[in-house]
């Protein structure tokens, strides 16, 4: 059938016209006396401009299919989304890698959502930046994690002990920090041999104080002045398995007003409430053992 001109469709409350623009494109112009123009497919009560009922009750048979031929580089099926007549997001699947994309019109930004069997991420681009679940990345990678959740969960894919699971690389190519699969840590050395191992200098914290002290996460604490006597109190907060705490007289004159070490809470040194340095110069070493109190060394 060959129709010349504009097919219009109607019943008692409402039609539509069926026509053709000079570039051959078919055009559905639904008009309804309310005023509203919708259009219904798998429905006769369209409450959208265009409203798609899915009558197909299987995971196979979805509401709108996109297709295309072409096979390429590019995003095949897209559908466009826009204001005022201008295009502002193109929503676009790649059929090379599988990937769902987002893209702004202008600019460089993309949204892209990567799909297996299991999940989906959404990836957020500016060119230069990548957030996850961030759409204002302020460096090369910006994961914000939903609440509750580990913001960055690095599986390792061997299931022996010989790779790594990450590797940190500086801007020289070189690798300066790995997380190794069988769970050592190595910080200046691609091979740790240990749980832990640094290769080169570290920096603890250290304190200085002229008066009584309570700890604060530090390591050393050094007392500068002795000119009456001193108490370095250690918080039960800081009592915890395995920290050190390393006191010294720097001033030299302990041996006349003598540093007192004490504990803030029920906590023994040794079996005793309080352990005191009697030397000038002198230095009193503590770590916590696993039941809670300190012992010196």
């Amino acid at each position: 059938m060959k129709v010349q001109g504009n097919i219009e469709l109607q019943n008692s409350l409402q039609s539509a016209i069926i026509s053709a623009n000079t570039a051959g494109e078919l055009i559905l112009t639904p008009r309804q006396s309310t005023g509203a123009s919708h259009v219904g497919i798998g429905t006769d009560n369209p409450i959208a401009p265009l409203h798609i009922k899915q009558t197909e009750n299987t995971l196979s048979q979805g509401s709108l299919f996109l297709d295309s031929q072409a096979f390429g580089a590019g995003y095949e099926s897209s559908a466009m989304f826009g204001h005022g007549g201008q295009v502002r997001k193109i929503l676009g699947y790649n059929a090379l890698n599988g990937n769902v994309s987002m893209f702004r019109s202008v600019g460089a930004q993309s949204i892209t959502a990567t799909t297996n069997t299991n999940m989906m991420t959404w990836v957020y681009s500016n060119g230069t930046r990548i957030g996850i679940n961030n759409d204002s990345p302020t460096s090369s990678l910006d994961i914000v994690a939903d609440a509750g959740l580990t913001g960055l969960k690095v599986k390792g894919a061997r299931v022996d002990s010989a790779g790594d699971t990450l590797q940190l690389i500086n801007s020289a190519g070189t690798i300066n920090t790995v997380f190794e699969d069988g769970g050592n840590v190595g910080i200046g050395t691609s091979a740790p041999n240990s749980l832990l191992q640094v290769d080169g200098s570290i920096s603890l914290g250290t304190t200085s104080s002229a008066v009584n002290y309570s700890t604060g996460d530090e390591v050393f604490i050094g007392i500068t002045d002795t000119s009456a006597a001193r108490t370095v109190t250690i918080q039960s907060s800081d009592v915890v398995e395995g920290r050190i705490f390393i006191i010294k007289d720097e001033s030299g004159g302990a041996a006349t007003n003598n540093i007192t070490i004490a504990t803030q809470g029920s906590e023994l040194i040794d079996g005793l409430s309080t352990v005191t340095i009697t030397a000038n110069y002198g230095v009193g070493r503590l770590y916590v053992g696993r039941d809670g109190n300190l012992y010196t060394w």
